[in-house]
């Protein structure tokens, strides 16, 4: 089935006319400069941190901060490094790690951003460069550190690490069975760690591995519907975890999504963004609420985004 087919199954088999408001996608403000290969994180505050990307001018160190209470961004205290497809994840105590990437070539070095102070400091590199990685905070306060690839050889690998907040180290752990890019992770309700899609050394992949903390093992999930790579993963307030975007792995930019229901581990349609794109960013601002920023999309570089309201 091709990418668009599959798109329109979505929609016919979840939305009706008759159902108007659950699932709706609406525009909201734009960034100040249009970028994508970013990160977004949702700070404590309620605003949305977006660092780093790339844009027509190059790699980027600029941020902006969403203000979720009037809609509207500002410019903030630029990275120390210009960076994209880096990580950003929020620890325990407000402040938000930012690893890896490229600048070129790719990079070992993390900072940290301190939102009290609108400041970055560097502080210890990873134990090895990658860039196209996830990092995902776990229960414990640690953040766990997989996969990525090497731009000096461009090769993918699914190497795992953990960094501990207190003492800024970094430890090796159990790596996921496949190497992949381009994927997503994400911490559910049941502490565990979900790998999503990506790009293996066969191209696109709808595979899903699962990571125990407990046991520090991994175990094979339900897989997606439709294959995809450079999406976005957000969990809702419920528990449910919203897949939405990407690539089909052939170029073709896609604009539906779907949702993961940890309850009975299946996945369902979730409708259809009102613009295809991929390299985008996905963040929770309340409730079932997801705000979907920037991306490429069929008419080059996005500073457009939209808004998720789950039923």
């Amino acid at each position: 089935m091709s990418s668009q087919a599959t798109e329109n199954a979505f929609s016919i088999d979840t939305w009706s006319p008759l159902i108007a408001q659950p699932g709706r996608w609406t525009t909201a403000d734009a960034m100040t400069n249009a970028r994508q290969f970013h990160t977004a994180t949702l700070l404590e505050s309620g605003n949305v941190l977006v660092a780093g990307g790339t844009s027509s001018r190059g790699d980027l160190a600029s941020v902006e901060l969403y203000d979720a209470t009037d809609g509207r961004w500002r410019s903030t205290c630029p990275l120390t490094t210009a960076r994209c497809y880096h990580s950003a994840t929020r620890l325990a105590n407000g402040c938000v790690l930012v690893t890896g990437g490229f600048s070129g070539s790719a990079l070992s070095s993390a900072e940290l951003y301190d939102p009290t102070t609108d400041h970055w400091s560097v502080i210890e590199d990873m134990s090895t460069v990658r860039g196209l990685h996830c990092a995902t905070l776990l229960d414990d306060g640690q953040v766990l550190v997989t996969g990525g690839c090497d731009a000096d050889t461009n090769g993918m690998f699914s190497r795992a690490d953990i960094y501990e907040a207190v003492t800024n180290k970094w430890q090796r752990t159990r790596a996921p069975a496949s190497s992949r890019e381009y994927r997503t992770a994400s911490l559910l309700n049941d502490r565990s760690v979900m790998l999503v899609g990506g790009a293996g050394p066969l191209g696109s992949v709808d595979s899903v591995e699962m990571f125990d903390p407990v046991w520090t093992s991994w175990r094979e999930g339900p897989p997606l519907y439709a294959k995809r790579l450079r999406h976005t993963a957000t969990v809702l307030a419920d528990g449910r975890l919203l897949v939405a975007a990407g690539d089909d792995g052939t170029s073709n930019y896609l604009s539906s999504a779907e949702l993961y229901d940890p309850v009975i581990h299946q996945w369902s349609a979730a409708g259809n963004l009102t613009s295809a794109r991929e390299y985008c960013t996905a963040t929770l601002l309340s409730e079932n609420r997801v705000l979907i920023v920037g991306g490429d999309g069929a008419v080059g570089r996005l500073a457009s985004a939209e808004i998720y309201d789950a039923p």
